[in-house]
């Protein structure tokens, strides 16, 4: 199947792409091998800087817990836990032409630095662009308002409470996204077996794709959607019409529809099996209309995997 070929394609180019960013800058978690450029001009330890003065942040991390937290919007503080550091096992930061850098480690540091003594908390105004790259450890924010934020991961938790953000990328292996409320434009999220598990979804344009990983959205309000996967399943819980698809090889896919849905449905699949207690009429082959079926199109296509809607 031409569609299994390439999310396999993509999500192995993916996967190789994140190990190979984030090893530019760090090698394994237990002993750190981390190199940047400009290292005469970073600054060790904590700190903070005015606000205005910042448009970006870059956060390039082993492992140790990552917590944002939401600040005024006078300055951004940037705190590590560990104590008995040495200046060189240290975070070390940059601020130069907008952009906020946070590193590790002092560059070139060759040596081992216990993951519970690096445990960051960063205090960012709200609508603060992000990026993250990171190998482990977990990532964690709640009650704050991102601006553009990317994630990229290897095996990182990414624990998120309520979060807003005008968009959300997130680029993972094996590590998980759960999260209670999202809301936002946008939000792609790609894996090779993590798993995005979301209490309530209030994104215009949410993106999933994972060779393994499942999804499973409790409450979801969209205008559009997409969700691919090779074999994790996908759940999604509607609580009003709108248009979408999603493609799996052998992934099972379960949908809530609300009570009173007119959306149509089209369910295509080698050998999957399309169940249904609400009552729809087959309007042409694979076509199924729920109501008056004038509220847009959700197209479902499997190779095995079953459909199954209440």
């Amino acid at each position: 199947m031409k569609k299994a070929r390439w999310i396999r394609a993509f999500c192995a180019v993916m996967v190789l792409l994140t190990v190979v960013s984030l090893l530019s800058g760090c090698m394994v978690p237990t002993r750190h091998d981390v190199s940047y450029m400009f290292a005469d001009r970073y600054v060790v330890g904590n700190g903070s800087c005015d606000a205005e003065n910042v448009d970006r942040i870059e956060i390039n991390w082993v492992d140790g817990e990552i917590t944002l937290v939401q600040g005024d919007d006078a300055e951004v503080l940037y705190t590590e836990e560990g104590t008995g550091l040495s200046a060189a096992q240290q975070m070390h930061t940059l601020l130069e032409n907008g952009v906020l850098y946070i590193q590790y480690c002092e560059s070139d540091y060759r040596g081992r630095i216990p993951g519970e003594q690096k445990n960051l908390t960063l205090t960012l105004p709200a609508g603060m662009k992000i990026d993250i790259n990171n190998v482990s450890g977990t990532i964690r924010a709640d009650g704050i308002f991102l601006g553009a934020a990317r994630i990229d991961t290897v095996s990182a938790q990414v624990i998120l409470g309520e979060v807003d953000f005008s968009s959300l990328y997130v680029y993972g292996v094996s590590g998980d996204l759960t999260a209670d409320v999202l809301r936002g434009e946008e939000m792609y999220c790609s894996t090779a077996s993590g798993a995005l598990r979301v209490k309530d979804m209030q994104v215009e344009r949410p993106w999933f794709e994972s060779v393994s990983g499942s999804a499973e959205i409790n409450s979801m309000c969209a205008a559009d959607f997409e969700f691919y996967t090779t074999s994790g399943d996908v759940a999604l819980t509607m609580l009003q019409d709108f248009p979408g698809s999603i493609n799996t090889v052998s992934g099972n896919v379960f949908l809530s529809l609300p009570t009173l849905s007119h959306v149509t449905l089209r369910y295509e699949s080698t050998s999957g099996e399309f169940t249904t207690q609400r009552e729809c009429v087959m309007t042409e082959r694979n076509k199924y209309s729920f109501g008056t079926g004038t509220a847009g199109m959700i197209a479902v296509a499997t190779t095995s995997g079953s459909l199954s809607v209440d």
